[in-house]
C-alpha cells in the first residue's frame, strides 16, 4: 500500500535526448546535434493522476469572431441589395428590402448563436471545474493505493462525510470518483 500522490511522482521522469546526426543537403555535407525534452509516465501513474485542469477556449472567441464577419458580410450584401425609389415605384414591398438582409444572415446568425450557446457552455462547466479543484486536490491527497489489489481506497475519518469509504474503486474508475467526490464536498460548502 502506498499514498497515490507518491505512485504518481514515482511513475514519472524527465526525459531528455540528444544525438548526432550527419548526411548531405544538396551537395554539401552536413552535420549537427538533435536534443528534445520531455516527461514520460508509467500508465498507473497516468490513471492515478488528477484530473487536469481545463485547458483555454481560445479556439471558441476566434469562431465567434469570424462568424460575426460572416452574418455582418450577408447582411451587408443583403443591406447592398436593398431596393431603391426606382424599384419601390414599379412595386417591390419595403417589407421585402427589410428582409432582405434578415434572410442573407439567417445561416450565419444561426451558426453564431450554436457557438455562443456552446462557449458559455463550457465557460460555465470550466468555471466549475476550477472551483471544485481544491476539494479534489484535498480528497486525491487523502487515497491509497493497494498494488496487490490493483485499486484505490480511503481510510476511514480522513475523507469527508459523503466518500464511500467501504469500497476499492478500481483504477480505470479514480480519476471520476475523485473529481466526484469534490463536487459533493463543494456542494456541501456552499
Amino acid at each position: 500500500m502506498r499514498c497515490v500522490p507518491a505512485v504518481v511522482m514515482d511513475g514519472q521522469a524527465s526525459v531528455h535526448l540528444s544525438g548526432g546526426y550527419a548526411g548531405v543537403v544538396g551537395l554539401a555535407p552536413s552535420g549537427g546535434v538533435i536534443s528534445q525534452s520531455g516527461r514520460s509516465a508509467t500508465d498507473l501513474a497516468e490513471l492515478l493522476s488528477p484530473p487536469p485542469l481545463p485547458r483555454p477556449r481560445d479556439a471558441w472567441y476566434i469562431w465567434t469572431v469570424v462568424l460575426l464577419v460572416y452574418v455582418g458580410c450577408w447582411a451587408g450584401m443583403g443591406v447592398v441589395a436593398w431596393p431603391d425609389a426606382a424599384d419601390q415605384a414599379s412595386g417591390v414591398s419595403p417589407v421585402t428590402g427589410v428582409l432582405a438582409p434578415l434572410a442573407c444572415a439567417a445561416p450565419g446568425i444561426i451558426a453564431l448563436a450554436l457557438v455562443v450557446a456552446g462557449l458559455v457552455r463550457a465557460t460555465r462547466r470550466d468555471r466549475i471545474r476550477r472551483r471544485v479543484d481544491p476539494y479534489v486536490a484535498e480528497v486525491y491527497s487523502q487515497a491509497w493505493y493497494c498494488g496487490r489489489c490493483a485499486g484505490v481506497f480511503f481510510r476511514p475519518g480522513t475523507v469527508p462525510a459523503h466518500v464511500h469509504v467501504d469500497r476499492l474503486i478500481p483504477v480505470v474508475a479514480f480519476r471520476d470518483t475523485i473529481w466526484l467526490y469534490g463536487y459533493h464536498s463543494w456542494q456541501a460548502q456552499r
